[in-house]
């Protein structure tokens, strides 16, 4: 478990903005299911849980579910140690693809 304090800015094109304060506690479920609870200063509460899944040697999936009703699911396909292809669909943003490449 651990608790973190800090602040959050949000921005949308070029005009509008949003900065607070936030508050928040994360913690692993049971399952290796991360939960992370945040108290933001304009009374905004929100829970977040997400987990990676290791399907095989070199297939992962990553998951995250928030009360946002923001809901995210990714895929990445491991070339090597170092670098990986991977794809994942965002409520918010739609489909994706890229690479990623661990350091």
């Amino acid at each position: 478990m651990s608790v973190y304090g800090g602040v959050r800015a949000e921005r949308e094109g070029f005009a509008s903005s949003e900065t607070n304060g936030v508050i928040g506690v994360q913690y692993v479920l049971p399952l290796l299911i991360e939960a992370d609870l945040q108290l933001a200063t304009d009374g905004h509460v929100e829970l977040e849980i997400g987990s990676e899944l290791q399907l095989t040697d070199r297939l992962q999936m990553e998951w995250e579910a928030s009360t946002d009703e923001e809901y995210r699911v990714g895929f990445a396909y491991e070339m090597n140690k170092k670098f990986a292809l991977a794809a994942g669909w965002d409520s918010e943003e739609g489909w994706g693809v890229g690479a990623r490449l661990n350091f």
